[in-house]
């Protein structure tokens, strides 16, 4: 049962807005602390020029936070952002070469730990689960370092090495080491966290398809039946249309017709939504499910899936926790001083084709064959038998504890043969 789209384009904004408003948050105490530091350890134009990033880049994140809701394009947002982090990784470096006296050492341009601070800022932005946003880090952040690289040559960096050990004790830049690291850079930064937020956002898909075919499923089939089928490796082959025993259970009220002509709709709909909810639930306490609502009744089944050997005696019982609900909702009437509610009920066991029926456009899980014709037709002999529960001699056969009277056997609309039948008490 597929997911639908609108919902799940809905899940993943709130995902989408909830990983931006923690990145905002971030980048908010980021920037205080930012702001602290500098007028605690800078002084000069190092000190105004780090303010000055740490204020815009405050003002920017408090205004991503307060208006992040009435954003649109959420995607373009999220770029921006990966965009102006990037870039503003640069002023780490290039900061401390203009403003601190260091033009004399261009290798600090390049022998630094920018590399951790771009993988840690794919790692933030990946929460967001736009994959393109820990990509854009990674490939501005490769762009950057080579940028410094070039700087630092044309600005007089000592001769190159490939020995690292050198590298750490002088001025010699490890430019091998120097590589990898914009290399490692790409391959985690750039690839493995956009494919994580990639994965992040399948299953977030996933989830929202899966939660609401557990909704639609819930409506009809017992939570039982709703975790099997969710569960099921082979959920497609049970949905396929297959013959099984099952049992058919059918309820009517009595003079519903009658009683809503006097009703105006508005009360109709409650008195209508408060018996399905009590009828319902007797259905799913014996681990049945709902068939379909017929107006001023409902159609329930049993061993849908072909796992309840005791589908008959579960409709039994079913039938009579329904006639105990429509007592105690009498009860409730009665106090209120409304009429009481009668029903009719009616339970047939046999073969039937049980499976998704209908077109590509529009498909139901159902039961159709005679089982069903027929359960329907004791439900309406109700009437002539002046009971209110009939089950068919193949229900009886099924459950023979059934407390039961033998009404002998009546003739069945659309059978060429007589069928006894008995009445439940309960």
């Amino acid at each position: 049962m597929p997911g639908d789209p609108i919902y799940k384009q809905e899940l993943l904004r709130t995902y989408e807005l909830a990983g931006l408003r923690l990145l905002a948050w971030l980048h908010l105490g980021v920037a205080v602390v930012d702001i602290i530091g500098a007028i605690i350890t800078a002084e000069g134009m190092l000190l105004i020029s780090n303010l000055v990033v740490a204020i815009i880049s405050f003002g920017i994140f408090l205004l991503i936070m307060l208006r992040v809701e009435r954003v649109i394009h959420l995607e373009r947002l999220g770029l921006l952002v990966a965009l102006f982090d990037s870039i503003s990784l640069l002023w780490l470096p290039a900061s401390w070469y203009l403003f601190q006296g260091n033009a004399s050492a261009p290798e600090l341009l390049v022998k630094n730990d920018l590399v951790i601070f771009y993988i840690l800022l794919a790692a933030i932005h990946s929460i967001t689960l736009r994959p393109g946003q820990p990509l854009l880090v990674g490939v501005v952040g490769a762009l950057v370092m080579t940028g410094c690289y070039w700087w630092a040559v044309s600005a007089g960096l000592p001769p190159v090495t490939n020995d690292w050990l050198t590298s750490i004790n002088t001025r010699q830049l490890d430019v091998s080491s120097f590589w990898f690291k914009i290399w490692f850079m790409l391959q985690f930064g750039c690839g493995t966290l956009a494919l994580l937020a990639w994965r992040g956002r399948q299953l977030v898909a996933r989830s929202a398809s899966q939660e609401r075919s557990i909704t639609a499923l819930s409506r009809y089939f017992s939570p039982a039946i709703v975790s099997e089928l969710i569960n099921n490796d082979s959920l497609s082959s049970a949905l396929n249309s297959q013959q099984r025993d099952v049992a058919v259970l059918f309820v009517d009220l009595v003079s519903f017709t009658h009683l809503s002509e006097s009703l105006p709709p508005t009360e109709i709909v409650s008195l209508l939504a408060d018996y399905y909810q009590r009828m319902v639930a007797c259905v799913f306490a014996n681990q049945g499910s709902v068939d379909k609502f017929l107006g001023d009744g409902l159609m329930a089944t049993f061993n849908l899936l072909g796992d309840q050997p005791d589908a008959a005696r579960q409709a039994v019982l079913t039938g009579v926790a329904m006639q105990e609900a429509l007592r105690d909702l009498n009860e409730l009437r009665r106090l209120d001083n409304l009429s009481p509610l009668k029903q009719r009920i009616g339970i047939h066991f046999g073969a039937a084709v049980v499976g998704n029926v209908g077109t590509p456009q529009r498909m139901e899980f159902t039961v159709i064959g005679d089982t069903v014709n027929t359960a329907s037709r004791l439900q309406e002999i109700c009437k002539e038998l002046r009971v209110d529960f009939l089950i068919s001699a193949a229900v009886y056969q099924q459950f023979p504890q059934a407390p039961v009277k033998d009404m002998g056997e009546v003739s069945v609309r659309g059978k060429s043969d007589p069928m006894r039948v008995y009445a439940v008490s309960g």
